[in-house]
């Protein structure tokens, strides 16, 4: 529910300001082998499948559509991770508050 509430706020927000939001979703690899951004750009080192990256992208696509319906622009990242790095590692090369 605080996730969602976060969205609305922050579409609300987005739309009044003309600015553009990117949705980043950051999951746990299951299995060992590095790190991967999977949808968004970004590296494929140590690609490994993540059965829910599927459901993930899906959500993301939703977000997306949403905030299109309120002439925001979006971006979907889905990051899959090993769970050691930080948000700020992912939202830095995006040059983004």
């Amino acid at each position: 529910d605080c996730a969602n509430a976060a969205t609305t706020v922050a579409l609300n927000i987005a739309s009044k300001a003309q600015a553009e939001v990117y949705f980043l979703h950051m999951h746990k690899m299951a299995s060992e082998g590095g790190h991967a951004h999977m949808h968004g750009g970004g590296s494929s080192t140590g690609l490994q499948h993540c059965p829910d990256e599927g459901h993930a992208k899906s959500e993301l696509a939703k977000l997306v559509q949403q905030a299109e319906k309120m002439g925001v622009n979006a971006k979907p990242v889905l990051v899959i991770n090993t769970g050691n790095e930080r948000m700020m590692d992912y939202v830095e090369p995006y040059k983004i508050d």
